[in-house]
């Protein structure tokens, strides 16, 4: 008899945590990293009350704990960072390093970031180093076989820090930045390249060591044995647990855990005081199963359609069903009552770095069977299995290997187009060069609510938006619109009178006097209540302190001297040199229209009666930065006051939309028919010019003045 859901001892499935995006892998709860900055201005503010003296370490408020979780988020998958802590501190000759924490899987526990982080402070304090907050780095949940996590990489960027001239850089233990050893010897090299000690808190490393290549060596033996043994424990208990029925991995759509008792109905207690749970039936959930098999095999949808019904109706409380998640439904053998473990197995070709999915050897495999798990009859699984093989012989991929230009486009504005409904970035839908098409992988299947489920020819995208610069942005009424406002922009700031610095700087001076009798008070004050009270004076005085200085920061900028005004010819000038430069190869190009355009957020609106759908492009052109960029690297005076501005935020188009759709060769040639009859063309020239006829080239010249539609009767436009 198959187990109801209305048992005691059976327990819900689990609730299906989204993906995480690439940018937020390593990245834990907010709540987490308020407790890591805690933990660091305390150990900091005992460690070094000099700095705490001198402002450099503040007390911990929720101002400045929501500040530093704010700025760890937005260096963890920088690119370049930014070091102006290095400049913030009382002394040149202060010692700085950097540090770098990490744990494995959601199953560690999150406090050992914090105890890593003790120890890293505590040797570099030894050691008479500071590491700043900035230069502190960690990876949550992520494995240390894999070496792009975003931590660790903004970590190795910490040796080409050149300008805050760090003496050292720290780390709990080797086994921390990887279980690698290629990939150990690889920050090895870079700490001896740039020669910034490489210091392990806790094993005693340090890459400056004389024969730290041979301890190298033995710590990655050590490791290597480490790793192998805990495998070899993990394999063995994990098909143990196989054999006996017990819930090993992720759960498949269908089934849930239940509670196994003994013939007294008391639970069944493990070794670790843990209750036993096996495998069983979940009844709400199984309905959805049978739904998707019936659905493929009866009445023919699509993976994809039953995707999108799935996200519709938030199946398993999920919105995140994709068309291959339900073709993993269709040939799971989990619902013929067989579980198979270690089919198979992940390795990186060690010359390309990719990660292959192997298939194991059959006698390696674990499994498991019971018929009171079956869900789906034998016939209906083979039935779906045939046509899913059908489907794969038939499919023009098939034998194909995967290659990033069939997904990722090498278009001008392939890099630049996000949906505006996910901000996901758009993929390539096909990938010949005659149809090249992009789409929103999320938005196919409607996951997570995205409603961009058409695509739209590159062709069609490119024309359009090129056609904007050449119609809109590139004439030369925008050009004399800009300089104009430009001009106008900088005048107003010539004729501001300049504001007050003075005032601001004399409180600032008294906040710190304020501060520096508190802390003298302080080290003498024997009774702790007294001296908890002056502690939260300290840390009122230095945020109204660090008020003052952002307020000092906004008026220098302001009180800048306002350059010259801005040249209309030479900026005609660098529009030309900007013509220029669109014209070289795509990669090129692509760079300097991604400056110019931003990222272009993609919207569509669905037609009654018309196939497709028309797509909206929604972007803010930087024209005058991208300007201000070309005099700067020309070292033209024309740099200045387009900079000025720019430091301003000031620009003239935002929110731009533009409507990509097919153009016709009426509104290709606008432009050209009205320049050609500015300069005195007559109809015959223009007609023959383009190959038409005169009645065709009076029709396209009526729409290049007057935006009407021609009317053509029955007859297409040539």
């Amino acid at each position: 008899m198959k187990k109801k859901q209305t048992k005691k001892n059976l327990l819900s499935r689990p609730v299906r945590k989204r993906r995480r995006s690439s940018a937020e892998r390593g990245l834990p709860p907010d709540q987490q990293l308020v407790d890591l900055a805690k933990a660091y201005l305390e150990q900091q503010n005992r460690y070094w009350p000099e700095l705490s003296k001198a402002g450099i370490l503040s007390q911990a408020t929720d101002s400045v704990i929501s500040d530093m979780v704010c700025d760890y988020k937005q260096r963890h998958a920088a690119e370049n960072l930014v070091t102006e802590s290095a400049q913030s501190l009382p002394s040149a000759k202060q010692p700085m390093a950097g540090g770098y924490c990490r744990y494995s899987c959601d199953n560690s526990q999150p406090t050992s970031i914090v105890d890593q982080l003790t120890n890293i402070l505590r040797v570099a304090k030894e050691h008479g180093r500071f590491i700043p907050w900035k230069f502190l780095f960690a990876d949550y949940a992520v494995s240390g076989l894999d070496e792009n996590r975003h931590g660790y990489t903004a970590y190795k960027t910490l040796f080409r820090q050149t300008d805050c001239q760090l003496e050292a850089v720290y780390i709990d233990d080797f086994t921390r930045a990887s279980r690698d050893e290629k990939e150990w010897w690889n920050l090895y090299a870079i700490a001896q390249q740039f020669q910034i000690p490489l210091i392990g808190a806790s094993d005693g490393f340090n890459s400056a060591d004389p024969n730290s290549d041979v301890l190298l060596t033995m710590f990655g033996l050590v490791s290597r044995l480490f790793v192998k043994g805990l495998r070899e424990k993990v394999s063995r208990g994990m098909r143990g647990a196989v054999e006996r029925g017990t819930v090993v991995g992720k759960l498949a759509l269908g089934f849930t855990r239940e509670q196994q008792v003994d013939a007294n109905g008391d639970l069944v207690i493990n070794a670790k005081g843990k209750p036993v749970h096996r495998m069983a039936v979940d009844e709400e959930t199984r309905e959805w199963v049978e739904f998707v098999f019936d659905a493929y095999v009866n009445r023919g949808q699509t993976p994809g359609a039953i995707a999108k019904h799935f996200n519709q109706h938030e199946v398993d409380t999920s919105t995140g069903w994709t068309r291959t998640s339900i073709l993993k439904i269709l040939r799971n053998e989990a619902y013929l009552g067989r579980f198979i473990w270690n089919r198979y197995r992940k390795e990186v070709d060690p010359e390309t770095g990719k990660k292959l999915k192997l298939e194991n050897a059959q006698e390696e495999w674990a499994i498991f069977e019971d018929s009171e798990l079956v869900i789906i009859p034998e016939a209906t699984w083979q039935a779906a299995k045939v046509k899913l093989d059908e489907r794969r012989a038939n499919s023009p991929k098939t034998g194909k290997p995967w290659r990033v230009r069939n997904h990722i486009a090498n278009t001008l504005f392939g890099r630049s187009l996000v949906c505006g409904y996910c901000g996901r970035s758009l993929s390539l839908f096909r990938s010949t060069e005659k149809y090249k098409s992009m789409y929103c992988r999320t938005g196919t299947d409607h996951a997570h609510h995205c409603k961009l489920d058409s695509s739209k020819s590159v062709s069609v995208i490119e024309k359009n938006l090129l056609g904007f610069l050449r119609d809109v942005l590139f004439t030369e009424q925008t050009l004399q619109d800009l300089v104009r406002l430009a001009n106008e922009e900088l005048a107003t700031q010539r004729q501001c009178a300049p504001r007050e610095i003075v005032p601001l700087r004399k409180q600032e001076r008294k906040l710190q006097q304020r501060i520096d009798r508190l802390f003298d008070r302080l080290e003498r004050e024997p009774q702790p209540e007294v001296a908890t009270e002056y502690e939260t004076r300290i840390a009122d005085y230095m945020q109204q302190q660090r008020r003052l200085a952002a307020q000092i920061t906004e008026l220098e900028r302001e009180n800048e001297p306002v350059p010259a005004v801005l040249d209309e010819e030479a900026v005609l000038g660098h529009l030309a040199d900007l013509r220029s430069l669109l014209q070289q190869d795509i990669p090129e190009a692509a760079e300097r229209l991604r400056d110019l355009f931003g990222s272009i957020s993609i919207t569509h609106k669905r037609v009654s009666g018309r196939p497709g759908a028309i797509w909206t492009a929604t972007f803010s052109p930087q024209l005058a930065e991208v300007i201000g960029q070309i005099a700067s690297e020309k070292s033209c005076p024309s740099a200045l006051p387009l900079e000025y501005l720019s430091r301003r935020k000031w620009t003239t188009l935002t929110g731009v939309r533009v409507e990509l759709r097919k153009l016709y060769r009426y509104e290709l040639l606008r432009l050209d028919f009205r320049l050609m009859h500015r300069a005195g063309f007559s109809l015959q020239q223009m007609a023959g010019r383009f190959e038409m006829h005169e009645a065709t080239a009076k029709h396209m010249l009526y729409y290049a003045f007057t935006g009407k539609r021609p009317d053509w009767g029955n007859k297409k436009a040539a």
